[in-house]
């Protein structure tokens, strides 16, 4: 059984990832394969629990999962770990008692409870008493109720979640009203301020970017980007004198380590490394989701456009966030930067191979699986039946750089 999960940040007020919302789906049939959509459900829970290791998937982070309510009914939260999971219970379970008790239950055993999609009705009250979180729908739920929500229901113990929080004005609103977790995409928009000049430090980078994209650009010229900085030289040599090159001696100089990469890929490390620093006054979770791309992205590619390079598709998922981790326009740090004028157009949303791929990239990324269905892609067996696993990859790689860069970092400071 092909099991399609995607996964979705959600973030303190200091931006900082708490957990992640796991998104669900059998397959990308209409239908299920089961008359009951709730085993076909709890079979979907059971092998991606049970197959994959989850602290992977979420980084050691609770995973809040949807439960409906034959799943609790069937008591299957009982069996996954209670300081790993968040049991998300739907907005059409009815809170008769039978309910409630199976609630009661789950939070004596330690599970953490949120109540999904929520608007409030006096029959609610008592799952209201026993919720730790309540999840409220900004794009569905009216302004004004969801500034009264947390004023009239909240207390210490209980947590406001917004949820399809898009952009950054959504979040500052969640945060006057009272909320303190956020779920969206609202940190990958740019929050662009007229006449505010770009830091000189981002500019530089930048240039840099430019740079080791020029396709005329000379080994003397990237030497020379690297000798500017300390921790980019530093880093450079671990990468290519780590184990996984295995290399039968020390390389010590960097034109040595420039040959022994080749341009392609150190066109690729430098891009992630520039864009780290780029994003160092943004949530980590950006630059995750930048590398994320890029990997899924390119796998995808590997199957949908075999006769087209997988650099470009990479290079499109990885500079996909830029605009966010600089705030200006795509179309402003487009013209700094020599990319492939089919990337640039991708970037911008012109319809063409790559962007079609990026596309895809951000809707399974979302869970937005009807979209999936209505792509140009659909027919494309061998793509869907690989869909998942190179989902999972692109998020273990991204996750692995990203440590490794924090590392790093980490060992500099």
């Amino acid at each position: 059984m092909d099991v399609f999960v995607a996964r979705q940040p959600i973030f303190d007020s200091r931006m900082r990832v708490v957990g992640y919302e796991l998104l669900f789906r059998e397959g990308l049939e209409n239908a299920y394969a089961h008359s009951d959509g709730n085993q076909a459900s709890a079979m979907v829970l059971s092998n991606t629990f049970f197959s994959e290791n989850l602290e992977q998937i979420t980084h050691g982070r609770r995973a809040f999962v949807n439960f409906t309510r034959t799943l609790l009914a069937e008591r299957v939260a009982l069996l996954f770990p209670p300081e790993h999971l968040v049991v998300e219970i739907l907005e059409d379970v009815e809170p008769d008692k039978t309910m409630v008790g199976l609630v009661r239950e789950l939070k004596k055993h330690g599970y953490r409870i949120a109540l999904d999609d929520f608007a409030f009705r006096p029959e609610y009250r008592a799952l209201v008493n026993l919720a730790d979180m309540i999840k409220v729908d900004f794009l569905a739920t009216p302004a004004r109720e969801r500034l009264r929500l947390p004023r009239t229901l909240g207390n210490k113990r209980m947590s406001f979640l917004a949820e399809k929080v898009e952009t950054p004005e959504a979040f500052e609103e969640a945060i006057g009203a009272g909320y303190q977790l956020f779920q969206g995409y609202f940190f990958s928009k740019p929050v662009i301020v007229k006449g505010q000049d770009l830091p000189p430090y981002k500019l530089n980078y930048l240039h840099m970017l430019q740079l080791i994209h020029d396709p005329d650009a000379e080994v003397s010229q990237l030497e020379q980007v690297l000798k500017q900085d300390v921790a980019l030289s530093y880093k450079l040599l671990r990468f290519v004198n780590s184990a996984a090159f295995g290399f039968k001696r020390e390389i010590k100089s960097m034109r040595q380590a420039i040959v022994m990469l080749g341009f392609r890929e150190l066109r690729k490390w430098l891009s992630f490394m520039i864009l780290g620093k780029l994003s160092t006054d943004k949530p980590e979770e950006l630059m995750m989701l930048s590398v994320q791309r890029a990997h899924f992205a390119e796998q995808i590619a590997t199957v949908a456009y075999p006769d087209l390079p997988g650099e470009t598709f990479f290079l499109a998922g990885l500079f996909s966030c830029i605009d966010a981790m600089i705030d200006r326009p795509m179309e402003s740090i487009l013209e700094y930067l020599p990319l492939h004028g089919e990337i640039k157009a991708a970037l911008l949303g012109e319809a063409n191979p790559i962007r079609q791929v990026l596309q895809l990239v951000m809707d399974y990324e979302s869970g937005r699986w009807a979209r999936l269905e209505g792509s140009r892609f659909a027919e494309n067996e061998s793509l869907w039946k690989a869909l998942p696993e190179m989902y999972r990859q692109s998020v273990l790689q991204g996750g692995a750089i990203f440590q490794t860069h924090r590392r790093e970092s980490m060992v500099q400071a």
